[in-house]
Order: C-alpha cells, then sequence, then structure tokens
C-alpha cells in the first residue's frame, strides 16, 4: 500500500471463512464480491489475468 496498491476482500469468502473486517490491515477495502469489484474495475478498462502458481 506505501507504493500505491489498492487491496479489495471478498465479502463473501469472508463470510465463508469467518473473517472479520478488524481481522484485516487498515486500509482493506471489502467488496460485496469478488464478481462486484471485478466488474467494476473492468467497466473502467483494467483487465484480469489469472496467474498460475504451479
Amino acid at each position: 500500500m506505501q507504493n500505491g496498491a489498492k487491496f479489495i476482500a471478498c465479502g463473501q469468502a469472508m463470510k465463508f471463512w469467518d473473517i472479520n473486517k478488524t481481522d484485516l490491515f487498515e486500509g482493506v477495502r471489502v467488496t460485496l464480491s469478488a464478481q462486484t469489484a471485478l466488474s467494476n474495475y473492468s467497466e473502467q478498462g483494467f483487465v484480469w489475468y489469472k496467474i498460475n502458481e504451479e
């Protein structure tokens, strides 16, 4: 975050794993779902790339 990165947590995943916003680092935003954030950012011209960790 010090270098300008923004972090967004998926609210659905947080609910599933019983994670509260207070458990996150300060400055992490929470969205209703990951798809909500992806849709919003794709409308702004951002592109999502899947990263495979093999």
